[in-house]
């Protein structure tokens, strides 16, 4: 005859408190003798079924990957500034349906209102940001990558970018695999891509930032500072009482 052990339930959170003694005293009260092995651990099975499984009467909350191009922007409550070198002026937080939408690292602007913003995650979004902050023809997409493998983190933490405004362009600089993609107009097709040059980069704070110079070179910037490396430098004396002070 199979034994039966009474244990209690707390109702409001659906698991069993306190099984194992529940199941002891439960069983040595109703005079049943011990449980064999089988049933303690099938016992134990329908306990954790109970607290994380599907439970009548109770609503299961599952994540959903949403692929909606669709955005608003909601305009920040902070007062413009009138001072200073880098003044804040508006600002907008940008909120999306889409799963993949948000943890921008680099933003540009592509056209009039027109703005071109890429994820660590390897997803872009381009948006038409009008005055009065209302958002159109919004697009949210995944770059490409070298080996197809498009969603995975190293292969797309974007964290740097520039676009040419004559072509439409993007150059991207990724860390962990330290290099530099460029990109056709649409984002759809990687042209080139070569890893960044010199001494080995940190594997998670390598290139944060780029710029691209008048005679078409670039110079990136490591997430780490150890990476910039003093070479040489000067002290400059003069007697004229108006030399020194300089910034740049």
């Amino acid at each position: 005859m199979m034994p039966f052990c009474p244990i209690r339930f707390e109702p409001s959170l659906n698991i069993a408190v306190g099984w194992r003694s529940a199941l002891l005293d439960g069983c040595a009260r109703a005079g049943s003798g011990p449980i064999p092995p089988a049933m303690r651990r099938l016992l134990l099975a329908a306990l954790i079924f109970l607290a994380i499984g599907p439970v009548p009467g109770m609503e299961q909350r599952r994540w959903r990957d949403v692929r909606i191009d669709r955005a608003s922007a909601h305009r920040l409550d902070v007062p413009a500034e009138d001072a200073g070198m880098m003044r804040f002026v508006r600002g907008w937080h940008l909120v999306s349906p889409h799963s993949r939408f948000g943890g921008f690292s680099a933003v540009a602007k592509i056209g009039p209102d027109r703005f071109q913003l890429v994820g660590d995650n390897g997803w872009w979004t381009r948006l038409t940001l009008h005055p009065d902050g209302r958002l159109s023809d919004v697009r949210i997409r995944l770059l490409p990558t070298p080996g197809g493998g498009a969603d995975r983190k190293k292969l797309s933490d974007v964290e740097a970018m520039q676009v040419d405004p004559a072509t439409g362009r993007s150059w991207m600089a990724l860390e962990r695999v330290n290099e530099v993609r460029r990109f056709d107009a649409a984002l759809t097709r990687i042209e080139s891509h070569a890893r960044l040059p010199g001494a080995a980069w940190p594997a998670n704070s390598g290139a944060e930032a780029m710029v691209r110079l008048k005679d078409g070179r670039w110079l990136v910037f490591s997430e780490d500072a150890g990476m910039m490396r003093f070479v040489r430098g000067w002290h400059l004396v003069s007697p004229h009482s108006r030399f020194g002070g300089f910034s740049a």
